[in-house]
């Protein structure tokens, strides 16, 4: 997991008062410690050998704020740090079996996972290189543009993979980057990694690996939601320092200057910058953007934006989205037009049946024959429905009138006036001599 450096290689452990010392056996005598590597706030890390003799790395849980060790066993300070620590324990060995599951060339492989000495373990490959923050330090030349851009895009496709599975990794540095010989990337140290829907016990975030520089605002404050937003930001802190070879400000100041109404202390990288184009460079800028937000919010969006090919594609995908969307809104539109339009059409339709039939209507009245007259005998009563009462009186006294009636009715109407005349006489004759036989 790391590489031989002899200063790192330190075979007098016991100068490291808190680690086990060369020789001590985990496992049954599986693995065999040969020395001590380093130590952060969750544990400390050894070289090692298997019983294959193969050189591997164990990563042992010993958060120092909360623990010490009493012989090979490892203790809480107090009874409650004790219970702080199985907490912590618990969640370390639960994180540590999702990272088993994990198989990705630009990640560090785990091997095992165990408990011993009253704390937890894992064992992981050893790879042999130098993390970038050693190279920025011993070899800055040996970090091209070619070969930076070759490392962030293998480390954000390691990374997306993660994110993918649910994991944080929440401790990405330059010096948990290990970059071996042929200057592959590998990701290392998941020692403060936890499920990303976990909320993070109290316990764990007492003692939340901060990293200042690298760390995002949300790290500084216990039970703040982290994100993939929260890995970028340090993955863009870590790039800002390899490119600039000045590690960035740290989040904490930026905040306080912000609000201050100052300029941000970090100064973006020169968007002019010989080897690299505007694209990569604005990346790991959003990447770094202060509040979590307003950042570049997943590994695969970051990779679309800095691979030309990608890039390419995102936007034509973009634009088919686009022209997906207008096409929906038009075949939306369409249709309500569409709709008003029948309705309209179907109103329209009545109305206009409406006027034909009260036209036709009109048009039958008009061409209709003249209404027949209506006769009348003495009582009321119709006799004929060719006259009505007061024209057969007219037709009566002035019996010249009867030759006024149009020519199509004239011969009809004088046989009809003549059968009624002849019919009213007998009718007056009958009452005549009803009146006249009364007493």
């Amino acid at each position: 997991m790391r590489s031989l450096d002899k200063k790192k290689m330190d075979p007098r452990a016991e100068d490291h008062g808190h680690a086990l010392t060369t020789g001590d056996k985990l496992l049954h005598g599986q693995y065999t410690i040969q020395c001590y590597l380093s130590s952060g706030g969750f544990g400390v890390t050894y070289l090692a050998r298997d019983s294959l003799n193969r050189q591997i790395v164990i990563k042992e849980c010993f958060p120092v704020l909360t623990c010490h060790r009493q012989g090979k066993r490892v203790t809480g300070r107090t009874e409650a740090d004790q219970e702080m620590f199985k907490d912590i324990v618990r969640h370390l060995l639960h994180e540590a079996r999702r990272m088993a599951r994990l198989n990705h060339p630009n990640i560090v492989g785990v091997h095992q996972v165990f408990e011993e000495n009253g704390t937890a373990y894992l064992a992981l490959d050893f790879v042999n290189g130098l993390d970038l923050l050693e190279i920025i330090e011993r070899n800055p030349k040996r970090l091209t543009p070619d070969v930076i851009k070759k490392i962030l895009v293998k480390t954000l496709d390691a990374i997306e993979y993660m994110h993918e599975c649910d994991i944080l990794h929440r401790d990405i540095s330059p010096d948990n980057i290990l970059i071996t010989e042929d200057n592959e990337p590998v990701l290392i140290d998941f020692g403060a990694a936890r499920e990303v829907t976990d909320r993070a016990s109290k316990a764990l975030s007492t003692i939340n690996a901060v990293k200042e520089g690298y760390s995002p605002l949300e790290f500084y404050s216990s039970g703040t939601e982290q994100t993939t937003a929260s890995d970028l930001y340090s993955l863009g802190a870590s790039f800002y320092h390899v490119i600039t070879k000045v590690p960035p400000p740290d989040s904490l100041s930026r905040l306080s200057a912000v609000a201050a109404d100052e300029p941000d202390p970090l100064e973006p990288i020169p968007v002019r910058l010989e080897g690299y184009d505007r694209y990569f460079l604005s990346a790991i800028d959003h990447a770094m953007t202060l509040f979590p937000k307003d950042r570049m919010q997943t590994a695969k969006s970051w990779l679309d934006q800095i691979d030309q090919e990608r890039r390419q594609k995102a936007l034509l995908a973009a634009a088919h989205a686009d022209r997906g969307m207008e096409a929906l809104i038009k075949e939306l539109t369409d249709a309500t037009n569409d709709a008003l339009n029948a309705a309209l059409a179907e109103k329209q339709a009545e109305e206009a049946k409406k006027v034909l039939e009260e036209r036709a209507a009109e048009q039958q009245e008009a061409q209709q024959p003249d209404k027949p007259m209506v006769a009348y005998d003495y009582f009321g009563d119709v006799l004929d429905n060719d006259m009505n009462a007061e024209e057969w009186d007219n037709a009566l006294a002035n019996s010249d009138n009867v030759d006024e009636i149009s020519s199509e009715k004239q011969k009809r109407n004088k046989s009809l006036l003549g059968s009624l005349m002849s019919l009213r006489g007998s009718l007056f004759a009958s009452k005549d001599q009803s009146i006249e036989a009364e007493p």
